[in-house]
């Protein structure tokens, strides 16, 4: 049999760019911030309880 080597590192010294800019939490208007938290929320506690959308994502899908 073969000996084995290690895979190489083809990341190695490579710095990840993300593909745009994050936005600042805090530079969101206080609504904006209300409404993702909100729907975050909602996304993860369906997500828990096995549902899909939300009644009122689906509500608002129709329209």
């Amino acid at each position: 049999m073969g000996t084995i080597s290690a895979q190489p590192d083809l990341f190695e010294g490579k710095e990840a760019e993300p593909p745009c800019s994050n936005p600042v939490w805090q530079g969101l208007p206080q609504q904006a911030r209300n409404d993702l938290q909100s729907m975050m929320a909602r996304l993860i506690l369906d997500h828990v309880r096995g549902h899909g959308p939300s009644a009122v994502q689906e509500a608002r899908d129709d329209s």
